[in-house]
């Protein structure tokens, strides 16, 4: 299940707090239906305490009731299968009230993947990627393709999403079972409906969308290649991407012991190949590199011949210093983490968690590789602008790293609710409009964000449209009918 971000909570009285002396009692419903959802987990704490004060469940009627509870603050947080968690803080102070919470429902992509003959391709998996963002390899974001040829994709939260799936020789393949079989359409990644304009599935509460993939046959090609390299233990992890889509590899192999390659079923185009090693292990994204680590990455054109003579002789994993630097009015704790997450499918286990403790600090084990990066933990109004890139392709640094302070949307929206997701990956939100209808999403990382207007809780929400979120200053909107 997602990780649940904090959502605002339908209130009785359109309050944004509960009284109560010794109970808080409330229901939870579907947001676009209003129906009571049964089962569905309450569990209240204390900030600051251990322990659960309440671990309830809701009855047939999706209702809850939290007795003997003292006066304070609580965190409710409300969880469902197939539906984006809620955490709400509220108030207990002296009379008895109820708290409504509703849940958005989560959505799905199903669809096929077969070849001009109508047939599954076996060993492809599919992805959904959310726009703006990096792929994600968690439960539902990815799926392998059954022997129907079938998949399905669940558990996407709101925002907008690209699929893509990988077939023949991929690194998924390659991980999973050591082996990999190319398909009568060869080795490649394939976006829906074309790798040109992907389609964009944009999810807001609960859409069921569908995609389907026929991969047609084409002129292919095999990429041989040599990794020099002393004797080793373990074996090197090649990948090729294209150069255009660099994020998801085209196809992937293990060289043998003596440094040899092969990348089978490659169409015409530019690329680029990564190399990574000596791998003691593989997983699902690829080779696993270890702490003595060499790299290597060329470019290459695949026209209407077989490749000959490539050769790669990687180069130790670099060590590259960062130096934070925040911008004026930024307010950072000091210390916290840098998220490195590549933008190049090497198919090799590369993303990096840093802890930060000052400003100036070294990080090793790196690949020339292109990295986004993200500030966590640093505080509530520190952030790493939106496309923040540590390209280490062309410089091994320094890396200047810009922390900007928070930014924020606030506004006035005619309608049950309005809903928030963001392009980088930010996790979705949702406000409830007051009785002047003016509503506010505060402590935003600043970038593009779609922001969409659900008028009746029993419909979908509107056509979600573009605002950009700058640092410091809140941007005003105006969502009421014209």
């Amino acid at each position: 299940m997602a990780s649940a971000p904090v959502w605002s909570v339908v209130l009785l009285a359109g309050m944004a707090c509960v009284s109560s002396s010794e109970t808080l009692t409330g229901t939870v419903a579907a947001n676009r239906s209003g129906d009571p959802l049964a089962g569905a987990s309450v569990r209240l704490s204390r900030p600051g305490k251990a322990g659960l004060a309440a671990d309830l469940e809701t009855d047939r009627g999706g209702r809850f009731a939290a007795r003997d509870l003292s006066e304070g603050e609580y965190r409710i947080d409300v969880t469902k299968a197939s539906h984006l968690p809620v955490s709400v803080t509220v108030r207990v102070r002296g009379e008895p009230s109820e708290a409504h919470v509703r849940l958005l429902r989560l959505g799905v992509i199903t669809g096929s993947v077969v070849d001009a003959q109508g047939q599954p391709v076996r060993g492809a998996f599919v992805f959904a990627i959310r726009d703006g963002g990096q792929r994600e390899l968690r439960a539902g974001l990815y799926a392998a393709v059954d022997a129907r040829g079938m998949y399905r994709l669940y558990g996407l939260t709101p925002g907008s999403y690209t699929v893509a799936a990988t077939y023949g020789a991929s690194a998924q393949n390659l991980g999973m079972t050591g082996s990999a079989t190319v398909s009568s359409a060869g080795s490649g990644a394939a976006y829906y409906p074309d790798n040109r304009q992907p389609k964009l599935f944009t999810v807001t509460d609960g859409e069921e969308w569908r995609a389907d993939f026929t991969l047609l046959p084409q002129a292919t090609y095999t990429i041989h290649g040599q990794v020099e390299f002393p004797p080793h233990k373990g074996l090197f992890w090649i990948a090729l991407a294209p150069e255009d889509r660099p994020d998801l590899a085209s196809a992937a192999a293990q060289a043998r012991p003596d440094g040899s390659f092969q990348l089978p079923g490659i169409a015409p185009g530019s690329y680029t190949v990564f190399v990574s090693g000596p791998s003691l292990g593989r997983g699902f994204r690829g080779g696993v590199p270890p702490e003595n680590a060499f790299f290597g990455r060329a470019r290459i054109d695949v026209t209407s011949e077989d490749v000959h003579g490539l050769v790669i002789a990687p180069q130790p994993a670099l060590t590259v210093p960062f130096v934070l630097q925040p911008e004026e009015g930024t307010v950072c704790d000091g210390r916290g983490e840098l998220v490195l997450t590549p933008l190049e499918d090497w198919a090799a286990e590369l993303a990096r968690r840093v802890p930060v403790e000052s400003h100036e600090f070294q990080v090793d084990r790196l690949a020339p590789a292109r990295y986004a990066l993200s500030a966590s933990g640093m505080g509530k109004s520190c952030f790493t602008p939106e496309g923040a890139v540590a390209d280490l392709s062309k410089s091994a640094g320094p890396v200047a790293v810009r922390l900007v302070p928070a930014g924020a949307i606030a506004g006035r929206a005619s309608g049950s609710a309005v809903l928030l997701f963001g392009g980088a990956g930010e996790p979705a939100r949702v406000a409830y409009p007051d009785a002047e209808a003016r509503f506010a999403f505060d402590e935003l990382r600043p970038g593009r964000y779609r922001v969409a207007v659900q008028a009746d809780p029993a419909k979908p929400a509107g056509e979600p449209f573009p605002v950009t979120v700058t640092p410091g200053e809140p941007v005003e909107v105006d969502l009421m009918p014209r």
